[in-house]
């Protein structure tokens, strides 16, 4: 394996073989760099062939179509109170306050119940698959 890396070096140019840290610093620098550039115009559609821009939807184009059309959709049509009943609700608040009366909903009682209707996001968000 070392002498796969080695050679990957070697093929990467003279500054990447050398001995000076410096100049090995500089090449990770630069790939690094590289690596960035390119990276970003993938996301703005820079970096797509004529036949891939024809074809499907590249890059930042694709991102913001799930997040637009496909998340929002499913997002929309989530009923933010599945599972959720009054008798829930009450029972929250009555834990919350304990023997004496609220004038207010009681900021733990909202927590507890805003923790559990935010779990019902949790399959929409881990449908990165798309991404």
């Amino acid at each position: 394996m070392l002498r796969d890396v080695r050679d990957e070096l070697m093929t990467l140019g003279s500054s990447a073989a050398g001995s000076d840290p410096s100049s090995k610093g500089h090449m990770l620098l630069k790939l690094l760099h590289t690596f960035g550039q390119q990276f970003s115009d993938a996301l703005d559609g820079r970096n797509a062939g004529a036949a891939e821009m024809l074809t499907e939807l590249y890059g930042g184009a694709r991102i913001s179509f799930i997040f637009n059309e496909i998340f929002g959709k499913k997002l929309k049509e989530l009923d933010p109170f599945e599972g959720l009943s009054d008798e829930d609700i009450r029972t929250a608040i009555r834990n919350a306050t304990g023997p004496r009366p609220a004038l207010f909903v009681p900021e733990a009682a909202f927590e507890i119940l805003a923790k559990r209707q935010i779990g019902l996001l949790e399959p929409l968000g881990l449908q990165v698959r798309f991404v």
